[in-house]
């Protein structure tokens, strides 16, 4: 099980542009593991925002940061997941 999901938004450009798919695996995990420093990942958060961000290590070992690519796009800080999953396929346009 997973979900295809159609980009939006320009936090991930160039890496990843409006309109492009990205496909993800089903159920995520709940909270974030040092293997995911790195990596693109989309994210549900508990105030109900769905994000692709990469995964960044935080202040310290339990804590993580969601970065965007694009500079403008102030980062996350230890954010409230209901669930995280990898990036597993990314069709360009």
């Amino acid at each position: 099980d997973g979900l295809i999901l159609r980009v939006n938004g320009e936090s991930m450009v160039p890496r990843y542009k409006p309109g492009e798919i990205v496909g993800i695996h089903l159920p995520g995990k709940n909270q974030f593991s040092v293997k995911m420093i790195g990596k693109d990942v989309v994210a549900k958060l508990s105030d109900g925002q769905t994000v692709l961000k990469t995964v960044m290590s935080g202040k310290d070992t339990s804590s993580f940061i969601l970065s965007s690519v694009n500079p403008l796009v102030s980062p996350i800080f230890d954010p409230d997941v209901e669930w995280i999953s990898p990036i597993d396929f990314h069709i360009t346009m």
